[in-house]
């Protein structure tokens, strides 16, 4: 005959609920590894409750980040800044190439927040264009070069030959 497992819902709820409570009041991390800890320590200590080896906190979610921890926010005019002296120092790079230096000089800055502020001035005709999948200034963008078809001048503009 199977003996029957009782357990008091009760005392494990309030278990439960000072553990979670605890790791509010502890923070995220320290407070993550008493909550385990206290979990575990509540399911064995309960009476007649089937052992279950859960090892302890150390291995029980060892890569668990907090979910809602955000990263610093860059000052307001810090990417612009920094598309501004990237690509004056450096006109003509790639979409990639743009993003991966701006995050490289802020890592606050992500890349799809350079990839949005270019593409906003491209599409007002403001400050940035691009030209043949690279990113210039303004300003800075290398004149064409004209190219003889059929007798006749061309120029390249946006990826067509325009006649001069």
């Amino acid at each position: 005959m199977a003996m029957a497992v009782t357990i008091n819902i009760g005392d494990a709820i309030t278990s439960l609920q000072g553990a979670v409570e605890g790791a509010y009041k502890d923070g995220f991390s320290a407070g993550y590894k008493a909550a385990i800890d206290a979990v575990i320590a509540a399911t064995r200590s309960l009476p007649n409750a089937p052992y279950v080896d859960l090892g302890d906190s150390d291995s029980v979610h060892q890569d668990v980040k907090p979910a809602n921890v955000t990263a610093p926010r860059a000052p307001r005019g810090l990417a612009e800044e920094l598309l501004d002296r990237i690509l004056s120092e450096r006109p003509g790079l790639t979409q990639q190439e743009v993003e991966d230096a701006v995050v490289a000089a802020d890592s606050r800055i992500s890349p799809k927040s350079v990839y949005n502020r270019l593409r906003d001035y491209e599409r007002k005709g403001k400050k940035y264009r691009r030209k043949e999948g690279r990113w210039y200034k303004i300003a800075d963008i290398p004149p064409d070069f004209p190219v003889m078809r059929n007798g006749a001048l061309f120029v390249h503009n946006n990826g067509r030959e325009v006649p001069m």
